[in-house]
């Protein structure tokens, strides 16, 4: 069984956990709402997140804020994913700087 954490922050994201929830084969799908978070950069990322996340094979990245995607790191490491899937249907979500950031963590 393939377990799926989704990070979603808005309608975007909740129309794809939607669909996986009716799609998915023999797929255990979990969610996890984003915070809006007004700082522009995120030194602490334990502050926005929970104690706990359910651990994963696949972290689905569908949040739509750079401060989201600046939380990453930490909850791949919280979760012990084995993979990582960043969505940037913007390019506002995820600009190229951090992109290349993320990639190194």
């Amino acid at each position: 069984m393939v377990r799926i954490l989704v990070l979603v922050q808005g309608g975007y994201g909740q129309r794809v956990v939607d669909n996986l929830h009716k799609r998915a084969p023999n797929w255990q799908v979990n969610t996890f709402h984003v915070p809006l978070i007004q700082e522009i950069i995120v030194d602490e990322p334990e502050l926005f997140l929970p104690d706990r996340l359910p651990s994963c094979d696949l972290l689905l990245h569908l949040a739509e804020t750079p401060q989201a995607a600046q939380l990453l790191p930490a909850i791949a490491e919280l979760t012990s994913c084995k993979a990582v899937i960043a969505s940037i249907d913007n390019a506002a979500w995820i600009p190229a700087g951090l992109r290349n950031q993320l990639r190194k963590e």
